[in-house]
C-alpha cells in the first residue's frame, strides 16, 4: 500500500505536466492510466486515500503559479503563502478521493460475473 500512495501522488505531480506551459499531453494520460491501475484490487478506504494523494499532486504542481501571487505580489510571507496554498488545495482536492472510489465501484461492479479486471473491459 505504501508504493501505491508514493505512484499515486507522483502521478499527479506529473498530470500537470500536461498543461502549459510544458504541453506533455501523454504524460497526463498515462498518469490517469497508471492511477486506474493502482485503484485496482483495492479496498474502498485504499481507493479513497489514493485518489486523494493524486488530486493532492494535481493541485500542487497545477496551481504553483498561485503561491508566487500570494508571495510576490500579495507581500505575504513564505510560510502563510504556503498555509494559504495547503488549504485551497485541500479545499479542492476534496472531490478526488470520491471520483477513485466511483471508478473502481463503476468498473468493478461491470466486470462482475466476467473473471475480467476492469481495464480489460477497455
Amino acid at each position: 500500500m505504501p508504493k501505491k500512495t508514493i505512484f499515486a501522488l507522483i502521478c499527479g505531480l506529473i498530470f500537470s505536466l500536461g498543461f502549459a506551459p510544458f504541453d506533455q499531453w501523454l504524460l497526463s494520460i498515462i498518469s490517469v492510466v497508471v492511477l486506474l491501475f493502482l485503484i485496482e484490487n483495492t479496498t474502498s478506504k485504499e481507493s479513497f486515500l489514493i485518489g486523494y494523494l493524486f488530486g493532492f499532486g494535481m493541485w500542487l504542481s497545477g496551481i504553483s503559479w498561485l503561491y508566487v501571487s500570494i508571495h510576490f505580489h500579495g507581500n505575504i510571507s513564505i510560510i502563510g503563502s504556503a498555509l494559504l496554498i495547503l488549504v485551497f488545495i485541500s479545499k479542492f482536492d476534496a472531490n478526488e478521493p470520491v471520483k477513485g472510489i466511483f471508478v473502481k465501484w463503476k468498473y468493478s461492479a461491470k466486470s462482475a460475473g466476467t473473471g475480467k479486471t476492469f481495464h480489460h473491459q477497455f
